[in-house]
């Protein structure tokens, strides 16, 4: 792989485009102009790999035949929500408000990891995860909002899992006094993890909220 950064960005699409053919594909002039173009723009590499999928996964229910250079409708609408995903980052501020929310619930993160020395090693360890999802190579909320909601996921787990028998039964009483026997299974389930969250005092990992 070429160490020169537009040889790099050029040799990956190229290679993208023909996997999602599935058929080796000589570029075109004009498909290689508008690869020069999306480098020339900053279009982050992952943005015109997701707009190629989309936009094969459309064209391919057709006969007709179509370039690389023909995606550059779903690259542009794609940058622009990335863009806009992103808003905040630019030459004079390296953070996106999605980084900004990062790092928001990293500091409470912190915080809890300090108050409740049982689970420290459990809050600390999903504090650590969150700070290596890389949040500006991904190109849309959902995609962003999955990876938070799996670490939220994974905190309750532990943190549930940390509970001594004691503090177990006061939460369960908590929660019987709150629901009776006709509430819905699932309802109990996430009103549990709610219990198990404000006991803790821990933030929701979400990018939404």
């Amino acid at each position: 792989m070429s160490s020169d950064p537009y040889g790099r960005y050029y040799r990956e699409v190229e290679l993208h485009w023909c996997l999602k053919r599935q058929r080796q594909i000589i570029v075109s002039p004009i498909e290689f102009e508008a690869i020069d173009q999306w480098f020339k723009q900053g279009i982050p590499l992952a943005v015109v790999t997701r707009a190629i999928d989309g936009f094969v996964d459309r064209k391919s229910k057709t006969k007709r035949p179509y370039l690389l250079s023909h995606a550059d409708g779903d690259v542009q609408r794609g940058f622009k929500s990335y863009q806009e995903l992103h808003v905040g980052m630019d030459e004079g501020n390296s953070q996106s408000e999605i980084t900004k929310k990062i790092n928001q619930i990293l500091r409470r993160l912190n915080q809890a990891a300090r108050d409740y020395s049982a689970c420290e090693a459990d809050i600390l360890s999903v504090a650590d995860e969150l700070k290596s999802i890389d949040v500006a190579n991904m190109v849309t909320l959902e995609e962003i909002e999955t990876a938070l909601l799996t670490l939220d996921q994974h905190l309750i787990d532990r943190c549930e899992a940390g509970l001594d028998s004691e503090s177990r039964g006061e939460l369960e009483k908590e929660l019987d006094e709150l629901l009776t026997d006709s509430d819905d299974p699932s309802l109990k389930a996430r009103m549990w993890r709610d219990v198990v969250r404000y006991h803790f005092e821990l933030p929701r990992i979400t990018a939404l909220s």
